[in-house]
């Protein structure tokens, strides 16, 4: 992730909408970080016919470029998935099935040069925020960077313990690094053969790190996909119609990774999301049975401090094992919920910079009391002390903007009172920012990462449900065959060569033969889980492990494999949502 920056960046960058059923509003704020590797999906209209709404937050790491093109993509992959246009569908088998399709279409020649343009557009790594200036070498906004000569001290200590590939993709060619940096990690590069190194540095002092920047040029595009990844909580929202005629509105969340939805349901926080984090106890035994290693702070093979993600195919490399069970698997966890009118009040979604800071239910406390500052006072009057008089942050959700190191900030953003606007569940989500962020970067990383939310109202969900005309099944369907990394033919290179009947290269499995996540299927997970702990921080596996990543195509072979077993996510006793799945 690269070092902080000396104060952080509290720009938000915010949307919010609305239509006959459903108010969201959003937010994302760089915050501490160098760069801002967050993307998020509102689509009210996701599927017009069926009414359908999709939200979705994607917390990258290692770059932006996974998390940017997910969600640019994952949507559109989503709705044009034939299992999708099926009546009945199968909402659970199709989002499980589009996740881990989805993933391996990130290591085609197609899409890693989409993701290397992402990357290039921006320099080495992420982009940053949206609307933020790039830093300037000289100029009054210095000071919004680490003064040079303290960056350099602070990069190394932030980069001691990453591997080497991760350092030499963070700095192999920026200009600013010393040369003594450069000839540093030329050395590291070259295998640990230090006697060839030497003579080639003394042959070619004045070029500095000109091989390895060579040997960089080349493989860019191996590394956009290979390196980089992202979380992926998406929240599809689908009005169904029961075998009785009954209408309904169900709420289906697939997620992979360390992001979260969570659900107010009575005042209730009702965890719709299992955070992935390599100690749990299941997460681990996939791990090591992949032949990766848990470190005692929680990491994959000392680099990623979560186990589920799109992209991160460093982690993918075993041809002999379902896409299901690599050290770090993009099969997400899928739950189903049906939504009760007058009783759930709205559903929240934010990356781990806000999970870290607070709990589920200290979130939806934080948005409930806003939302209905009368309740917060004759309720529970106790709750006044704890935000800082509910009614002042209610009336003007961002008034002020965070203290940083003593200093209160003001914000010159319009005061919104109406709370009935979509745009107060906005400015919400800057309130939520301002409180989770750190004074300073002192302390164990809480409140220091990127923040992104999104809060999605439900106004009207008996309207909604009269909209139903889709019919859902949880019965098993034609399953997809999940690929093995190396897997490059695309959905649209398939319908192409489908309608020209040409013939389809061989396309790699997974498992040396065909496998298929079954419809419906889940991963044994017991339920869900609140992770308070974790830097937040994560890196890219030692160059070793990305070596092996390049392998021949595979013969396929028949093979026959047991299916995932399904377990439903329990819930709590508060609030039990109807567990839809198989």
């Amino acid at each position: 992730m690269g070092a902080y920056l000396s104060r952080p960046k509290t720009e938000k960058e915010t949307t919010s909408g609305a239509n006959s059923w459903l108010s969201y509003g959003a937010s994302s704020m760089q915050g501490w970080r160098r760069f801002q590797e967050d993307a998020h999906n509102c689509l009210l209209d996701f599927d017009p016919k069926r009414k359908a709404a999709y939200f979705a937050v994607y917390d990258g790491h290692g770059g932006a470029e996974v998390a940017k093109y997910c969600a640019a993509h994952l949507p559109d992959f989503l709705r044009e998935q034939p299992a999708y246009t099926e009546e009945p569908v199968n909402p659970t088998a199709v989002l499980k099935n589009a996740f881990v399709d989805f993933d391996c279409t990130l290591v085609s020649p197609e899409v890693k040069s989409k993701l290397w343009s992402i990357t290039n557009s921006e320099g080495e790594g992420a982009e940053p925020a949206e609307g933020a200036e790039a830093p300037e070498e000289d100029g009054d906004d210095d000071d919004d960077e680490v003064p040079e000569g303290l960056e350099e001290v602070a990069a190394l200590h932030d980069e001691a313990s990453k591997p080497i590939e991760y350092v030499l993709k963070q700095y192999g060619e920026v200009s600013n690094v010393s040369s003594f940096l450069k000839s540093l990690l030329s050395s590291f590069k070259s295998n640990g053969d230090k006697t060839k190194a030497s003579e080639s540095n003394n042959a070619e002092q004045s070029d500095g790190l000109s091989s390895s920047n060579a040997d960089a040029e080349t493989s860019k595009n191996e590394k956009a996909s290979s390196e980089v990844g992202t979380t992926a909580c998406v929240a599809l929202l689908l009005p169904e119609v029961e075998d009785g005629e009954r209408r309904r509105v169900c709420l289906y969340v697939a997620n992979a990774g360390d992001s979260r939805a969570v659900l107010c349901r009575a005042r209730a926080a009702v965890d719709l999301s299992t955070d992935h984090k390599p100690e749990d106890a299941e997460e681990k035994a996939r791990i090591v049975a992949a032949g990766g290693t848990v470190t005692a702070d929680g990491r994959v093979n000392d680099g990623l401090n979560l186990s589920r993600a799109l992209g991160d195919h460093t982690y993918k490399c075993r041809k002999d094992l379902k896409m299901a069970d690599q050290m770090i698997s993009a099969l997400p966890d899928v739950t189903k919920t049906e939504l009760i009118p007058g009783n759930d009040d709205f559903l929240v979604i934010a990356c781990d910079g806000i999970w870290n800071s607070m709990s589920s239910q200290e979130v939806v406390d934080f948005i409930y009391d806003r939302l209905h500052p009368e309740e917060a006072f004759v309720k529970q009057p106790e709750r006044q002390d704890n935000d800082k008089k509910v009614e002042e942050s209610t009336a003007v959700a961002v008034a002020d903007g965070p203290a940083v190191d003593g200093e209160q900030q003001t914000s010159d953003k319009p005061k919104e009172s109406d709370h009935s606007s979509p745009t107060f569940l906005s400015t919400i989500c800057e309130a939520l920012f301002d409180r989770c962020l750190a004074p300073n970067t002192m302390g164990d990383g809480t409140g220091c990462d990127n923040m992104t939310c999104i809060i999605v109202r439900f106004d009207d969900l008996d309207s909604l449900a009269t909209c139903a005309v889709t019919r859902t099944t949880t019965k098993e369907v034609a399953s997809v065959p999940v690929k093995s990394p190396n897997a490059s033919i695309l959905p649209s290179q398939r319908k192409r060569s489908e309608s020209t009947g040409a013939t389809e290269p061989a396309v790699a499995s997974a498992l040396n033969g065909d496998s298929a996540i079954s419809a419906g299927a889940d991963t044994g997970r017991n339920g869900p889980t609140v992770k308070l702990n974790g830097s937040g921080d994560e890196a890219p596996a030692s160059a070793a492990t990305a070596a092996s990543c390049v392998m021949p195509p595979i013969q396929k072979k028949p093979r026959t494999e047991a299916e995932i077993t399904t377990s439903p996510i329990s819930r709590s006793p508060v609030a039990q949502p109807v567990n839809g799945s198989a």
